[in-house]
């Protein structure tokens, strides 16, 4: 009992009161449209910005939508982490290919169909 009382003296309690949480709660960013679309434009002129950099697209996200949650450059760097796994998995990039064959298919499939009526 007494390494019980420890814990909970040092580790404060999770924000319902239950068990323990050695971080405090940490809200999940929501990435508007808006953002959504700046930080694709970031990514394709930059994969790998520098911190300093991340910093300041975190300034100019928050700025986007000045409302809602103001994001970090710790967020920022984690986007950026997770876009560039997104784009090196090799399912995702077998379903592109999938895609943008079917996009190709169809497009031709229309275009017969627009010269024949």
């Amino acid at each position: 009992m007494i390494v019980v009382g420890i814990l909970q003296s040092y580790f404060p309690q999770h924000h319902s009161g239950v068990g323990f949480s050695p971080r405090p709660f940490r809200h999940r960013v929501l990435w508007s449209h808006e953002q959504l679309m700046q930080l694709e434009s970031w990514y394709a002129a930059d994969r790998y910005p520098s911190g300093q950099t991340m910093h300041q697209y975190a300034e100019a996200l928050a700025s986007l939508n000045p409302n809602s949650y103001s994001p970090t450059r710790q967020n920022v760097d984690y986007w950026f982490q997770n876009r560039r796994r997104r784009d090196s998995h090799p399912e995702v990039m077998q379903q592109r290919e999938k895609k943008k064959m079917a996009r190709t298919l169809w497009g031709q499939i229309m275009d017969q169909r627009m010269t024949l009526s």
